[in-house]
C-alpha cells in the first residue's frame, strides 16, 4: 500500500468518526508533522479524499468536510448537541440516536456545551448535516432563540420547541402525570406530596414545572391533598443527596404526613425512599413513592421503583434523521412527534396504605 493510501485512510477514519466537523481539517503542513509523513504525501492523501467526495475543497482554498446535505460526500455527520451535566436519560437519547444513524453508515458526534451562550453551540449548528439538541435548563434568551429558530436540519429533544417551528420529539407529554396519580388513588391514597428538584430559577425547566402543574390540577381535579416538597438544585449538584437532604429535613421536623410521594424525577425518588428507609419506614408499605422515567434504575432498586417508562424512542428520531438526510427541507405533519400511550409500570415501591411503623427521628444516619 503506496504511504498516501495509508495517510487518507487515516484521515478518513478521522472523518468517519466525526473528528473534523467541529475543528475543520488541519492545513496539511500541521498534518504532516503530526503524522510524521511528507508535506506531499499528505497532499496526494487530501486530493484522493477530495476526489471520492471524503473532503471538499472551500472558495477561500481550505479543505473541509463533504457534508452530505450539501451535496457533497456520502457520510452523514451529526453533533449531540448536550448539556455538560450527567444524566442517564440524556444517554439514553444518545445511544438510539447513534444505533439508527449507524445503520445509515454515518455517525454522531456528541457535543457539550455549557450555556446557552456558549461558542459550541453555534459552531455545531453550522458545522454538521444536522443537530439533535437537548436544551440546558436555564430560561433561553431572545438572541439564541432566533439562532435556533433561524437554524437548519436542527431537532430538539425531552422538550417541545414546536412553537419555535423546531421539530421536536417529546417521550413525556405532561398530561399523563395523571395516570401515575390514578394508580396512587385506586391504591387508597388521599394525601400525595410532590417531590421536585429543580434548578435554582423554578421557571428554568418547563419539563419539571409541566410535571407539578399537573399534580396540581389532579389534585384539584379530585379533591386530594398534599403538599410541594421543594429542593432548589444548581445544575451540577447531586440531585440524590439533595432530595435525601430535602426529605430527611422533612421528617426530622415531623411535617411529612403523606401516604404517597410523586417524585418528578428518579433521582428524587430514590433519595426520598433512602430518607424514608433511614427514619424506619419501608417504601412501598407505610409511603408509597413513584416517579416519572426511572432512567433505567427501576427494577434494580430495593424496593423496585413505579415509574411510568419511556417508550422507545427510534420511531421518532428515524422520522428526524430521515428528513435530515432529505436536506431539512419543509416539514411534512406535526413538529411535535410524542406516544399516544405510556406505559406505567407497578413495582414494589407503591402500595395500598398502611399504618406506619416509623417515628419522625431518624433511625440511624445516612453513609
Amino acid at each position: 500500500m503506496n504511504k498516501y493510501t495509508e495517510v487518507a485512510d487515516f484521515i478518513r477514519k478521522r472523518v468517519s468518526k466525526g473528528d473534523y466537523s467541529l475543528r475543520g481539517v488541519p492545513a496539511e503542513r500541521s498534518l504532516a508533522a503530526e503524522i510524521g509523513v511528507s508535506y506531499m504525501t499528505v497532499r496526494r492523501a487530501i486530493h484522493a479524499l477530495i476526489t471520492d467526495g471524503t473532503l471538499i475543497r472551500q472558495s477561500n482554498g481550505r479543505v473541509a468536510v463533504g457534508l452530505l446535505t450539501q451535496g457533497n460526500g456520502s457520510h452523514l455527520q451529526l453533533a449531540f448537541l448536550a448539556p455538560t451535566f450527567n444524566s442517564p436519560v440524556i444517554e439514553q437519547w444518545r445511544v438510539a440516536l447513534d444505533a439508527i444513524v449507524r445503520k445509515q453508515g454515518g455517525v454522531v458526534r456528541p457535543i457539550l456545551y455549557m450555556h446557552w451562550d456558549d461558542p459550541i453551540v453555534q459552531d455545531a449548528l453550522e458545522a454538521f448535516d444536522g443537530v439533535f439538541l437537548i436544551p440546558i435548563p436555564e430560561a433561553l434568551p431572545s438572541h439564541v432563540e432566533a439562532r435556533l429558530r433561524a437554524a437548519k436540519r436542527l431537532v430538539v429533544l425531552d422538550q417541545d420547541y414546536s412553537h419555535m417551528g423546531i421539530p421536536s420529539v417529546r417521550l413525556f407529554p405532561p398530561v399523563f402525570v395523571q395516570r401515575l396519580l390514578d394508580h396512587l388513588a385506586k391504591l387508597g391514597h388521599r394525601r400525595i406530596d410532590c417531590l421536585n428538584l429543580h434548578p435554582e430559577n423554578p421557571d428554568a425547566d418547563p419539563v419539571l414545572l409541566q410535571r407539578v402543574e399537573q399534580w396540581m390540577v389532579w389534585k384539584a381535579a379530585h379533591g386530594a391533598e398534599g403538599q410541594l416538597i421543594g429542593a432548589p438544585q444548581s445544575l451540577h449538584c447531586d440531585p440524590f443527596k439533595t432530595a435525601y437532604e430535602a426529605m430527611t429535613k422533612r421528617l426530622d421536623a415531623g411535617a411529612f404526613s403523606a401516604s404517597a410521594i410523586m417524585c418528578v424525577t428518579a433521582p428524587g425518588a430514590i433519595g426520598a425512599m433512602r430518607a424514608l428507609h433511614d427514619h424506619g419506614m419501608t417504601p412501598g408499605r407505610e409511603v408509597s413513592v413513584c416517579t416519572i422515567n426511572s432512567e433505567s434504575m427501576g427494577e434494580t432498586l430495593i424496593p423496585s421503583l413505579t415509574a411510568l417508562e419511556p417508550p422507545s424512542p427510534a420511531p421518532y428520531l428515524a422520522v428526524c434523521v430521515e428528513w435530515i438526510v432529505k436536506g431539512g427541507q419543509t416539514w411534512s405533519g406535526p413538529l411535535l412527534l410524542q406516544p399516544a400511550e405510556i406505559p406505567l409500570v407497578i413495582r414494589e415501591s407503591t402500595g395500598k396504605t398502611l399504618p406506619r411503623h416509623g417515628s419522625a427521628k431518624r433511625a440511624k444516619p445516612h453513609a
